[in-house]
């Protein structure tokens, strides 16, 4: 009889990792934003969430890079940044 088992360790909320995610989903709300934007004909709200998404997207693409992630870029994420700025 070995007792009973220790308690399961609770993930750290605010690892690299996580904070990559949500800076990720962060970004494809961006995307979304300024393609519901451009879809109403509104062009300067759509310009300014595509030019808001670039930057917060080149902002995770430095801390994977300074965290040891480089392995996770997203580039299919920097596509459609630079896609949806480009419309």
């Amino acid at each position: 009889n070995r007792g009973p088992a220790p308690p399961l360790v609770e993930k750290s909320a605010n690892s690299p990792e996580d904070m990559a995610r949500e800076m990720e989903k962060g970004v494809n709300a961006l995307i979304e934003a300024s393609a519901d934007a451009a879809a109403r004909g509104d062009a300067v709200q759509a310009l300014e969430r595509a030019k808001e998404a670039g930057k917060k997207e080149r902002l995770l693409q430095k801390h994977r890079e300074s965290n040891g992630l480089v392995d996770q870029i997203n580039m299919d994420l920097t596509y459609a940044v630079c896609f949806n700025l480009a419309n």
